[in-house]
């Protein structure tokens, strides 16, 4: 997988803590404090990337995810990386955002955000139709917490881009500090490629910036 300064897992408010241990920890640090809540909903972590790839792996499985997830733009094969991360990145908000009290952090949430997503996760599922059709619950409900989500834009988060909050320095060193065996953690196996994350991180900042100035 390679990621960029949006889908690679970058959260520059992560980086003291990502700096200061090995770089599969996090990874599990967020595999536990899912675990913590619901072991099963874990499970069923682990098998979404799988689930996500085979259903992309055709037109209408694209035309489902598409719809599910409400996206902006029909998803296309390119776009998959950049949906798993996506994804990703909602599990990462969610390990830092969780407390009894509603958060801002990166974005609004309830209070044990974690339990709120789980809920649609609770129960062992092994059809790809239906883990995916509750993970999208899941994921909608996360996104429109505040009853403002419109639809999803893979491209341009503003909660990851803007508010002056993302370095390149902070989204090259977190990028290239996260990884993940798929052993010990709930995510896919992923090394990060340090020339491939530089690269992703002066296109995406560049592209955001673009956006600015034509809005």
């Amino acid at each position: 997988m390679t990621k960029n300064c949006y889908s690679n897992r970058a959260l520059a408010s992560s980086a003291p803590w990502i700096e200061e241990n090995n770089c599969e920890e996090f990874s599990a640090f967020m595999t536990k404090e899912f675990s913590n809540v619901s072991k099963t909903c874990v499970e069923n972590i682990r098998h979404i990337w799988g689930a996500i790839r085979r259903m992309a792996a055709t037109d209408s499985g694209l035309n489902s995810l598409t719809k599910q997830f409400n996206a902006c733009t029909p998803l296309k094969t390119k776009d998959i990386e950049t949906f798993v991360n996506y994804i990703y990145i909602i599990f990462l908000v969610l390990s830092m955002s969780n407390s009894p009290l509603p958060r801002n952090i990166i974005k609004p949430l309830p209070g044990y955000p974690i339990s709120k997503f789980c809920s649609h996760l609770s129960e062992t599922i092994s059809d790809d139709n239906i883990l995916i059709s509750r993970l999208a619950k899941a994921v909608n409900a996360y996104e429109n917490y505040t009853q403002e989500f419109k639809c999803l834009d893979l491209y341009f988060k503003d909660e990851f881009l803007g508010q002056s909050t993302m370095s390149f320095l902070g989204c090259a060193q977190v990028g290239d500090a996260l990884c993940s065996n798929g052993i010990e953690d709930m995510f896919e196996v992923f090394k990060p490629n340090k020339t491939k994350i530089i690269e992703g991180c002066e296109k995406n900042i560049e592209l955001f910036r673009i956006q600015k100035m034509l809005n």
